[in-house]
């Protein structure tokens, strides 16, 4: 089973890690969390929120 990811910036290295997250081929990616406003999706994934949002996302049974 694969597992949730989302990554904290949407731009230069969240992008980059996106890319490694995919061609791993082991995460379903959920979207990003950044603070900038004006942003909405990037690459065809949504903007779930801003960082502070953080919390709400996490779960108990986190791989870390």
């Amino acid at each position: 089973m694969k597992k949730e990811l989302i990554i904290i910036g949407a731009s230069g290295h969240g992008k980059s890690c996106l890319d490694a997250a995919l061609s791993a081929k082991e995460f379903n990616f959920l979207g990003w969390l950044d603070n900038d406003n004006e942003t909405s999706e990037v690459f065809g994934y949504k903007v779930l929120g801003k960082t502070r949002d953080l919390p709400r996302f996490v779960k108990k049974n986190l791989d870390i």
